[in-house]
């Protein structure tokens, strides 16, 4: 038996001979991006394919362990690159800034500097470029905010690609796609409303738009890496709105039933629910916490608006806050834990790490406050308890899906000022947490998306799976794409028409007033009296 078992050993152990060589870009800039794309890598190499994930610390704060079943390629990061964003004092500010598109933009500053000069490291890399070209992978994967290396994959041979986000789609790249962008039905990226927008929402949501537009083609080439791909690897290798559009799919963090509808291509794939980690029990430090009261609140505002950094007024408000309801315990995600701001706050619990997921999917929570990361919405909205949300968006899209919560009526929006008011804060709590229609709704909620006819897995796999086999196919590429702004808009149609139509009412109207000349001239000359003066 053991003969046997060791002359077979190899095949048992031996990769899927059918798997595809499948290169992933994941670049350490955000935990969530960062975690979201991890997932995509260990997801395709679970099922079968040889992948190897580029990977490079941009931010040193950022703390997962990223891909654990794909193999990883590590690039070293100059000191320079990695102190824009480890050491990024606009993140320690986000707490203070405003909702306006500047600000927005100026908290991302560093991240842009950081980005664009790894990103002329990467394409000068002659090293990691023959490495590549070695290798020969069959297919490669990189998010949308890495545009640079749709064109590295073409320069590499890679013919076979896809992109994808951890967000929703932003606002400008519908337009690679052939897929209209309506600013009055369609909140941008960062557009704090729902579809059935205002007067001023639609105001405010077309500045938005245009100018988000207008910054991405004022800072194209140093954002896309375009010019310098092309002087390195010869002309025409990477044009954005061609090889952009040309990928095989776009993978999308949402869910069709649960975001705002929107005119799409069948190149869009949504994948969101795929990084939400399977519930676990509790361990009994937790479910001790949760055996404290009857009633227990998560506080959690993300990895990005560190809850330590928040204003002094802030923190003193919640605290003020949670000493208003003694029967209910609240544990608040917070960095440093004995820094003394719960102190003589017996039904406050700090803790740097929470289970989140295993806290909201646990029937004892009665309500999560949240900062609207698009993957805290997303747990709350896949989680089968009734448990109602409480969301305060404090920066960039945290705007838009708050949104979600609310039309979906899972909970309720606070504005992150009123966090400054202790009793505002704690009557926005009540309410949330004892509304019945919240809590019948996010019941349902979950168990619509459980049920929801594809997973998000195999959607990943079995659409990688056949763009590898068969290309980038240009069968779903929308004719739309290689439309001009004439031709799109029919304008070579429709300026000729209203032309003629122009010219036939003018010859109308002339017509009608020579008729009306004539007829009056005609009647003048059969009334005028006859003259008498040769007589």
């Amino acid at each position: 038996m053991s003969y046997f078992l060791y002359l077979f050993m190899p095949l048992l152990i031996a990769p899927n001979i059918d798997g595809y060589k499948i290169l992933v870009y994941n670049l350490k800039f955000a935990y969530s991006h960062y975690a979201y794309n991890s997932i995509i890598a260990d997801t395709l190499a679970g099922a079968g394919h040889d992948v190897t994930v580029i990977q490079a610390d941009l931010d040193l704060n950022v703390k997962h362990p990223g891909a654990q079943i794909a193999k990883t390629y590590n690039i070293p990061v100059e000191n320079e690159i990695a102190e824009l964003l480890t050491n990024n004092s606009m993140a320690d500010l986000i707490w203070d800034l405003d909702g306006s598109s500047f600000a927005q933009l100026k908290a991302i500053e560093n991240f842009m500097k950081a980005q664009h000069l790894h990103q002329l490291k990467i394409i000068n890399d002659k090293e990691l470029a023959k490495w590549i070209l070695n290798e020969k992978f069959d297919f490669g994967y990189a998010e949308v905010y890495s545009m640079h290396m749709i064109g590295l994959f073409k320069a590499w041979n890679i013919t076979k690609y896809a992109t994808g986000t951890a967000t929703t789609l932003i606002d400008y790249m519908y337009f690679f796609y052939g897929v209209p962008f309506s600013p009055s039905s369609m909140p941008n990226m960062l557009q704090a409303s729902s579809p059935k927008m205002t007067y001023s929402e639609r105001v405010i949501n077309l500045l938005g738009y245009l100018f988000f537009k207008s910054f991405f083609y004022y800072n194209a080439d140093h954002i896309t890496g375009e010019k310098e791909i092309n002087k390195m690897y010869g002309a025409d290798t990477f044009i954005l709105e061609r090889d952009l559009g040309e990928a095989a799919f776009i993978f999308i963090n949402t869910n069709p039933f649960f975001d705002f509808p929107h005119p799409k291509t069948e190149k869009m794939i949504a994948i969101s629910g795929i990084g939400i980690p399977e519930v676990k029990k509790l361990d009994k430090y937790w479910d001790d916490i949760l055996n404290l009261r009857n009633q227990t609140i998560l506080l959690s505002f993300g990895s990005l608006a560190k809850s330590s950094k928040m204003p002094l007024i802030l923190k003193q408000s919640i605290v003020t806050t949670v000493k208003k309801l003694p029967d209910i315990t609240v544990i608040f995600k917070y960095e440093i834990e004995d820094d003394g701001l719960n102190k003589d706050v017996p039904n406050l619990i700090l803790s740097k790490w929470v289970p989140q997921n295993d806290l909201i999917n646990d029937p004892r929570l009665s309500l999560f406050i949240l900062h609207c990361g698009l993957n805290s919405v997303h747990e709350i909205a896949f989680a089968k308890s009734d448990c109602p949300s409480l969301a305060i968006p404090i920066f960039g899209d945290q705007m838009r899906n708050a949104q979600l919560i609310k039309s979906n009526k899972i909970g309720a929006i606070m504005n992150k000022l009123d966090l400054s008011k202790p009793d505002i804060f704690a009557k926005y709590i009540i309410e949330t947490m004892n509304n019945k229609e919240f809590k019948q709704n996010s019941k349902q909620l979950g168990n619509m998306l459980a049920k929801r006819p594809f997973s998000a897995k195999d959607l990943l796999i079995n659409n990688i799976e056949f763009a590898c086999e068969f290309g980038n196919l240009k069968q779903l590429d929308l004719e739309s794409r290689h439309q001009g702004f004439i031709v799109y808009y029919m304008l070579d149609i429709i300026v000729p028409f209203i032309l003629v139509l122009i010219g036939f009412m003018w010859c109308g109207i002339y017509l009608t007033i020579k008729f009306i000349q004539f007829s009056i001239i005609r009647r003048f000359k059969k009334y005028r009296p006859v003259s008498t003066e040769n007589n």
